[in-house]
């Protein structure tokens, strides 16, 4: 049994999926306001957390727990930019929101999803390295307590890690590895947009199915294949358009209407005038 059957034979499904980091950026006055909105989600969660000061290049700011904010202004330019940074459960509660707004711009989203296995085995990592010497796929193993392997390139726009879970999870589901892909740059804003579109859940699979055959990794069946960047929806027919709504665009009505913004979405859609 070569190392692609053996994964998919130690599939017991998926447990959990999830966005686990995010960071926005911000350029502008309007920008930052948004940015401000974002975090004002955050208060209740963070205020608790010791604030310490946050430095990222020439932007300073604070940080308190997972959550790091900092901005700077070139006064030569007058231009005012700021970048937040989420790990974590409450990457997951603001990527949504963030996904909305139109002005901060998502430089980095990291998915994960999580995978039950029907037994244990402290090597599947060792020998997914293993099975891959003559592929040629960048490939680096972090002994610990626990093996991480991470695959490409740190600085790539597509940076991936498999890793064991269990112990977050104890002994309620048992062995349980994390699949996680750390999308940046030009992927990270695409990324989070068709995140928005659809089933996230079924979405954040087939996109860490899709990175991992790229690279040839074996992977549990967790998904389908998706070209993030050729996903475009087909839209011509009255009834395709139809779809097209219900699907991509409804997800996103219902949520700004949930945060009291039905009059904006009215307006975006240029139906404020309307009976």
């Amino acid at each position: 049994m070569n190392i692609y059957e053996y994964l998919e034979s130690l599939s017991g499904g998926v447990v959990g999926v999830g966005v686990d980091a995010l960071t926005l950026t911000a350029t502008g006055a309007k920008a930052k306001r948004e940015l401000d909105k974002i975090i004002s989600t955050l208060g209740d969660e963070i205020s608790h957390d010791r604030k310490k000061p946050f430095r990222f290049q020439k932007a300073q700011g604070w940080s308190r727990g997972s959550v790091s904010y900092a901005d700077t202004r070139d006064i030569r330019r007058q231009r005012l930019w700021a970048i937040l940074m989420v790990k974590g459960p409450l990457a997951g509660k603001i990527w949504m929101q963030a996904a909305v707004s139109t002005l901060p711009k998502c430089t980095r989203v990291d998915i994960c999803v999580d995978v039950k296995m029907s037994k244990p085995d402290r090597r599947i990592v060792r020998k997914i390295r293993d099975g891959h010497k003559k592929r040629g796929t960048e490939m680096l193993l972090i002994e610990g307590n626990g093996d991480t392997l991470t695959v490409g390139s740190r600085e790539s726009s597509e940076y991936i890690r498999i890793y064991d879970k269990s112990e977050h999870y104890q002994e309620e589901l048992g062995n349980v590895w994390r699949f996680e892909v750390e999308y940046k740059r030009t992927m990270a804003q695409p990324v989070l947009e068709l995140l928005a579109q659809g089933d996230a859940n079924q979405l954040m699979q087939d996109m860490a199915w899709h990175s991992m055959t790229k690279k040839h990794l074996p992977t549990p069946l967790i998904g389908n294949p998706v070209n993030i960047k050729g996903h475009k929806a087909a839209v011509s027919s009255p009834e395709q358009k139809l779809l097209w709504i219900g699907r991509q665009v409804q997800p996103t009505v219902t949520f700004l209407r949930q945060l009291g913004m039905e009059a904006e979405v009215l307006k975006a859609l240029g139906l404020d005038n309307d009976v």
